[in-house]
């Protein structure tokens, strides 16, 4: 089940700045997340809420992870990742009250989120915007219809709708795709974050050296930006 933007509730993604700065003093939302992450799901429907009705172009940069490898690892040894993970929806299903389907788990689990990161990191070479575009419709194909993203029809189908090459996207993904990756890893690491979702807002031409602070919910990241437009007002 593919959604709108609207439906999916989306942080936009732009080229623009904010209208409080100049373009050398642009400020930017990093956010990182968790493919698996239903929190992260729902921080961003509230961030995009924010953006679209304050009418701000705040750029936002997603950096995409798995909030919990060992997990994933222990678990797959284990036989134990599809109850663990089918429970966990089940839950965030009724906590967020959203359709969330945990089928995957059972009928067909991803034994990892590496295969679906490394995709839309390689499709970033053709676009930010149609590379998180990508990456929504296979987390929400996975989380609503039960479908495991890591499919080959998949990742063909979802870069389809998101008018992106496949073709182009598998030659990244052996090398530069896997760098690109590990640079957001190493993002992470320098920046202290120690979960997702993670909201990082600074300065765009600084990203890694600015004085940042980190913000594990939309509403401490909103309530950041509205007293930044009080300062400037």
């Amino acid at each position: 089940m593919d959604h709108t933007k609207e439906e999916r509730g989306e942080p936009r993604v732009l080229n623009g700045i904010s209208h409080l700065h100049s373009e050398a003093d642009a400020m930017v939302i990093h956010y990182f997340s968790d493919p698996i992450s239903i929190e992260c799901y729902d921080e961003e429907h509230k961030l995009s809420r924010f953006l679209e009705n304050s009418g701000l172009t705040i750029p936002v940069r997603y950096h995409i992870g798995e909030l919990s490898p060992f997990l994933f690892e222990s678990a797959v040894d284990t036989g134990l990742l599809p109850v663990i993970m089918s429970q966990r929806w089940m839950r965030a299903s009724e906590q967020y009250d959203y359709p969330i389907s945990g089928k995957v788990w059972i009928s067909d689990p991803p034994s990892s989120m590496f295969p679906l990161i490394i995709h839309v990191k390689a499709a970033e070479s053709q676009s930010a915007e149609k590379a998180i575009d990508f990456y929504k419709r296979l987390r929400e194909r996975m989380m609503f219809s039960g479908r495991n993203p890591n499919r080959n029809h998949e990742l063909v189908e979802a870069a389809k709708r998101s008018h992106l090459d496949i073709k182009l996207i598998r030659k990244q993904c052996s090398r530069a795709a896997v760098r690109w990756y590990q640079d957001d890893l190493m993002l992470i690491e320098k920046l202290g974050i120690v979960g997702f979702p993670a909201f990082v807002f600074g300065r765009e031409a600084h990203p890694r050296s600015y004085d940042h602070s980190i913000y594990y919910t939309a509403e401490q990241l909103i309530h950041e930006i509205q007293k930044r437009e009080r300062v400037e007002d």
